[in-house]
C-alpha cells in the first residue's frame, strides 16, 4: 500500500499550478511551494516522515495527527517506508479537513487507512486508550489550553503509548524571535500573507465583534477599544466590552497579546522544550529532548544538519524547531 501511495504523493506535488488551485486549494501552492518545486525536496520530506515515524515507534499503529491541517505530514507517513495501519487526521478547521480529504482521493489512501476528522484536540470524543501515538506538529504553540490538550492525549493514549511533539517555536532559539515578532505584527495588524487562512487580521476580528456588541459607541472609541483588547478572546472579551464604560479605565486581563479573538488559539507561542517536559510529567509522561530532524533533499542542508544533529542537546539553542518525545507510564 505505501509504495503505492508513495507513487501517487510524489504524483500529487509535480501537478501543475492551474490543476491544483482548481482540484484542491490554492493554499498548497503557496505552502508546499519547496516540494511541488524541487523533486529533491520530495525525497528530504519522505525522510522526515520516516524519522517521525520511528520516533513514535509507528509502523503498523494507530495514529493521531492532531492539529493536521490539510494533511500533508498525515499522508506522508502513509507513503513512508515505516507506514501506519491507520492514522486519524483531526483539525478544528473543516475547510483543511475539506481540501484533506480530496488530496487523500487523489493519493488512494482510503479511509480505512487514512481519517480526516473535524474536530476540537483539547475535546476529541474519541474513546479512552484509542491511539498507539498522538503527533503534533507546529500545534502545542497554537492550541488554546495546553494543560487540556496534555489530558486529552493522555487519556486518548494507550499505556505505553508514544506522544510526539515537534514545533517551531522554540523560546531557546533566540534568533528565532524577530520571527515570531514579524508574525505577531501580521496577524494582529496586517497586511496577510496570500497564503492565510484567516479572513480578517485579529484587531480587526475584536473590531467586529465590538461593533456588533456595542453599536451605541463612536466609531473612535470602537477603534480605541479593539487595540486596547490585544489578546482577550471569547467570553472575556465579550463580558468586558458589554460592561466598558467611558468614565471606567478599560482593563486588558489577557495572558498573551496574540491570541484568535473568537477561538482564543494563540499565535507561534514560544514554547520552552524543557518547560514541556516538566508539564507532561503532571499528566503520566516520562519525556526527552530528541534530536533534530531536517526536511530537505539539499546536500549542503543536509551536511549542515547533520552537524547539527551532532551537536544535540546543545544545538536546541540555535534552531526554531524543537522535537520531544513523551511515553505514557503503563
Amino acid at each position: 500500500m505505501n509504495s503505492q501511495v508513495e507513487k501517487k504523493f510524489r504524483e500529487f506535488f509535480s501537478l501543475d499550478r492551474e490543476t491544483i488551485a482548481r482540484d484542491f486549494d490554492r493554499v498548497i501552492l503557496l505552502k508546499y511551494r519547496k516540494l511541488r518545486l524541487h523533486p529533491r525536496e520530495v525525497d528530504g520530506f519522505l525522510h522526515w516522515c520516516n524519522a517521525m515515524m520511528r520516533y513514535c515507534d509507528g509502523e503498523g499503529k494507530h495514529i493521531l495527527d492532531a492539529g493536521c491541517g490539510i494533511g500533508i505530514p498525515s499522508l506522508g507517513f502513509t507513503a513512508s517506508k515505516h507506514p501506519p495501519a491507520k492514522i486519524t487526521s483531526l483539525d478544528p478547521s473543516p475547510g483543511k479537513i475539506e481540501v484533506m480529504r480530496k488530496i487523500a482521493g487523489f493519493m488512494g489512501a482510503g479511509e480505512n487507512v487514512v481519517t480526516p476528522v473535524h474536530g476540537d484536540a483539547m475535546d476529541t470524543g474519541f474513546e479512552k486508550e484509542s491511539f498507539d501515538a498522538v503527533f503534533a506538529k507546529d500545534m502545542v504553540s497554537h492550541v488554546s489550553d495546553r494543560d487540556r490538550f496534555y489530558s486529552e492525549v493522555s487519556r486518548v493514549l494507550k499505556p505505553g503509548g508514544i506522544f510526539l511533539i515537534t514545533d517551531e517555536n522554540n523560546a531557546l532559539d533566540v534568533m528565532g524571535h524577530a520571527e515570531r515578532e514579524r508574525i505577531w505584527k501580521k496577524v494582529e495588524e496586517g497586511p496577510l500573507d496570500q497564503d492565510s487562512w484567516m479572513k480578517r487580521t485579529y484587531r480587526e476580528e475584536r473590531k467586529r465583534i465590538i461593533e456588533m456588541l456595542r453599536p451605541d459607541l463612536s466609531p473612535e472609541i470602537i477603534e480605541e477599544l479593539a487595540v486596547k483588547s490585544r489578546g482577550m478572546w471569547g467570553d472575556g472579551l465579550k463580558s468586558a466590552i458589554e460592561d466598558y464604560k467611558s468614565n471606567i479605565d478599560f482593563v486588558n486581563d489577557s495572558d498573551f497579546p496574540y491570541r484568535d479573538p473568537v477561538s482564543g488559539q494563540y499565535m507561534e507561542y514560544p514554547l520552552d522544550p524543557n518547560q514541556v517536559v516538566r508539564d507532561l510529567k503532571k499528566y503520566g509522561f516520562q519525556a526527552g529532548i530528541l534530536r533534530p530532524v531536517f526536511q530537505t533533499g539539499s546536500g549542503v542542508k543536509k551536511l549542515a544538519g547533520g552537524f547539527i544533529r551532532l551537536m544535540h542537546p546543545i544545538s536546541i539553542l540555535f534552531q526554531p524547531n524543537f522535537y520531544l518525545r513523551a511515553v505514557k507510564s503503563s
